[in-house]
């Protein structure tokens, strides 16, 4: 058995989406450090799943 654990970026507006939350509620912990991001080539903020959760 094969087991592949693929994880996908999310800009803010994905994660706010996903998650039901305001746009500028992410950004704001994004801000504050309450959430780690990853810069990933020219694109800027993203979080992974694990983020997410």
């Amino acid at each position: 058995m094969i087991i592949v654990n693929a994880s996908r970026a999310y800009t803010p507006a994905e994660a706010a989406a996903v998650s039901g939350i305001a746009v500028k509620s992410v950004h704001n912990a994004i801000d504050k450090r309450i959430i780690v991001t990853h810069l990933f080539g020219s694109k800027g903020r993203e979080l992974t799943d694990d983020r997410l959760r």
